[in-house]
């Protein structure tokens, strides 16, 4: 998945050892990582599980385990629940119309944020629980080291990262820009909604 993709973005193939150890994903005397790890398509670490629930917790409507896939496979399969889960097509005038109850952009934020910055060495898997009109995404390991919650919820673009090899290859192949701007992007998504993220 990861060489697919890094192909995808850049027309090449991605070279060993060296675009390895660009991306901090191998090292000459190591070996590959802990981020090469999670980039295989067999990725030993704990995944993520997905629930689709009714208006309460006891109405199950679907479930998914996201296991032994790269991070990178995780998100696509996780935006492609999304869309099934909660986009809808409305017909406006003489056309219909792609609508989403809960804007993809926020989602996307969310699982890439909970991919590149929970705690690996956590075995427990990412939680995301999928309500008709809400969701909710926990992610091992709480806030990284240094970073309050005041400062993780403020509008000033403040990133700490967790796991800085991770971040890097999302950064280099578009999945994220490492500038803590997403908090603050998901905010302004709902700033003339009545109901605020939390």
């Amino acid at each position: 998945c990861f060489e697919e993709q890094f192909h995808q973005r850049f027309g090449i193939t991605p070279v060993f050892p060296d675009t390895y150890i660009t991306l901090e994903i191998y090292d000459r005397e190591d070996g590959y990582t802990n981020a090469a790890a999670l980039l295989s398509d067999q990725n030993p670490f704990p995944g993520m599980d997905i629930v689709e629930f009714g208006q309460t917790r006891s109405m199950i409507l679907k479930r998914y385990t996201l296991e032994n896939l790269s991070v990178l496979e995780m998100l696509k399969q996780a935006e492609k629940i999304f869309k099934d889960t909660y986009s809808y097509e409305a017909v406006e005038g003489f056309t219909r119309v792609l609508k989403e109850r809960i804007p993809a952009i926020c989602f996307r934020e969310l699982i890439a944020t909970a991919l590149i910055h929970r705690e690996w060495q956590v075995n427990s898997r990412i939680k995301v629980e999928m309500y008709p009109d809400r969701l909710y995404v926990l992610s091992p390991g709480g806030l990284p080291e240094g970073l309050s919650e005041e400062e993780y919820r403020s509008s000033r673009h403040l990133s700490v990262l967790r796991n800085r090899s991770l971040s890097l290859v999302f950064l280099k192949l578009g999945k994220v820009e490492t500038l803590g701007s997403g908090i603050p992007m998901i905010q302004e998504v709902y700033a003339d909604d009545p109901v605020k993220p939390d």
